[in-house]
């Protein structure tokens, strides 16, 4: 929670805007980078579980920093 709050801190200090499609597909990129890209699948259910974990930590992030900029709905 900390650390997603932190990053979530950075992303609107960059200015960056946060949409719905960054709350959709950057958590899904997240666990492909880590389960397929990074090899997690090598390590089984382990691997499942830190690439699960690694896209709920994303989806957080965007989350938090879609909230403290104020942007709604949309």
């Amino acid at each position: 929670n900390r650390y997603s709050s932190l990053a979530a801190l950075e992303i609107r200090k960059e200015g960056r805007r946060v949409s719905g499609i960054d709350l959709a597909a950057r958590p899904m990129f997240a666990f492909f980078k880590t389960f397929v890209l990074r090899g997690g699948f090598l390590d089984g259910r382990l691997g499942l579980k830190v690439s699960v974990l690694y896209a709920c930590y994303t989806f957080y992030k965007y989350v938090k920093a879609w909230e403290a900029g104020g942007e709604g709905t949309r």
